[in-house]
């Protein structure tokens, strides 16, 4: 068999020196090679990991504001090196790599969702767990004049998973999932999704955070290569004046050391083992905080309340794509599902919030509740709901380190809900909504 050669810095004209913040934006700088030699001394603003979509900044909270905004050290993940085939050219070969951020005294910067994600899978690994898991993301491909969709990739003949509504985009969609993988993210298939333009790639099973990894990695990879192709992409949730709403299934399962899957019991009717049942119970315990986490825009509730097939009831059930979790049993392996998730998510802090929610339910043997229960509780209906549940939640505080969570709830509250909340006395308060969505998440997403 061919090994295939690890890339190295060496390898590449350019490097793309990113850190991924809160709501799963790129923030990053383009140096050339002989500058990435340095495995230590980039600097790089401390507050790249907590903006908002619009570049608001947390001001209520005083440890980041009075930081007199200084510079931290880019610390890069060279197993995270990947080329972005999209962006090179020849003789210029242009690779990215993922970094975390250390304060300049050492200390290690804690508002990173990447890092704070790895430290989530050690905290799993140390309770003898492999996480192998993949994500399931929805997006909408357009044209667009004066800011406004005109048309759709495909157009608008479209019948959900329907194949002949692919016909005339299959070598699009071919060329988009080979950049994909030239990039190192593994698309096992695609199809039509829930309206004109819709469509939803599947990403092949991964160990440890290289799923987000290769989810970050698809959502701007697919944003790049349509707009060569003239299409802008968006993965906000519901485009305003669309019937489309776009979601992402975190699939996952756990091994022991002899790959033994975890969440199988042969013995119990269901083949569910007890770790399982704890884990579905800690995701049930802190769904408002874990639907906080995975919604995190005023527009991802549009999913939550109108579309039909998105969880409703905070609520397990077996092979039920209404329940926000999900439970599929294949032979001898069980695969949980957080169907939570809109696809504005950032994939770092749906893989991090699932995790540690699981984590707390194992460590504290919570108690399963039966199956797909009509008087559950309902799941939020608005980010200012869901954001009650996240402040008070001390598991997914410890998880997110308490800066990052501050710095989310300071700037979801102040620069998301409260903007919305100041057009309800509007006259034209819907047209008003509109153009305040399509300004915070339709391109930007």
């Amino acid at each position: 068999m061919m090994m295939t050669k690890k890339l190295t810095i060496e390898d590449f004209d350019l490097i793309q020196i990113v850190m991924i913040d809160m709501n799963g934006i790129p923030r990053g700088k383009l140096v050339p090679r002989t500058v990435a030699r340095r495995s230590l001394g980039l600097e790089f603003g401390i507050i790249a990991h907590v903006m908002g979509t619009g570049t608001d900044l947390p001001y209520n909270v005083h440890e980041i504001i009075h930081s007199n905004f200084g510079n931290g050290l880019a610390v890069p993940d060279l197993d995270s090196l990947a080329e972005l085939p999209w962006a090179s050219r020849p003789g210029c070969r242009v690779g990215q790599v993922l970094c975390h951020m250390l304060y300049e005294d050492g200390r290690t910067e804690p508002t990173s969702p990447r890092n704070n994600a790895v430290r989530q899978i050690k905290k799993l690994e140390l309770l003898g767990f492999k996480l192998s898991s993949s994500m399931t993301l929805q997006f909408t491909a357009y044209k667009s004049q004066d800011g406004k969709i005109v048309s759709f990739l495909g157009g608008n003949n479209h019948q959900t998973i329907a194949t002949y509504c692919s016909i005339g985009v299959e070598d699009l969609m071919l060329g988009v999932c080979e950049q994909l993988r030239l990039a190192g993210v593994n698309v096992e298939s695609w199809t039509s999704g829930g309206g004109p333009g819709s469509f939803e790639l599947s990403l092949a099973v991964t160990d440890g955070v290289k799923a987000a990894d290769m989810a970050y990695r698809l959502k701007h990879g697919v944003k790049a290569v349509m707009a060569k192709h003239g299409y802008q992409v968006t993965f906000m949730t519901h485009p305003c004046g669309t019937d489309i709403y776009s979601g992402c299934t975190f699939r996952f399962t756990a091994h022991n050391a002899i790959g033994g899957n975890m969440f199988h019991d042969d013995t119990a009717d269901d083949k569910l083992s007890t770790l399982a049942r704890n884990w579905i119970s800690g995701m049930l315990q802190h769904g408002a905080g874990l639907t906080a986490l995975c919604c995190p825009t005023v527009n991802c509730y549009s999913r939550l309340v109108h579309d039909v097939t998105s969880p409703k009831l905070v609520t397990w059930d077996l092979d039920n794509l209404s329940a926000c979790v999900n439970v599929k049993v294949i032979g001898n392996d069980v695969w949980i599902e957080n169907r939570i998730p809109s696809s504005a998510s950032n994939p770092y802090l749906v893989l991090l919030a699932t995790i540690a929610a699981g984590i707390d339910g194992i460590e504290k043997n919570m108690t399963c509740p039966d199956k797909f229960r009509s008087d559950a509780l309902k799941a939020p209906q608005s980010l200012e709901e869901a954001l009650v549940g996240l402040k008070t939640d001390k598991v997914l505080e410890e998880a997110l380190m308490s800066l990052l969570l501050k710095a989310f709830l300071d700037i979801k509250s102040s620069s998301e809900v409260e903007k919305f909340k100041e057009l309800e006395t509007s006259d034209d308060k819907s047209e008003k909504t509109r153009q305040l969505e399509e300004h915070l998440y339709l391109s930007r997403i």
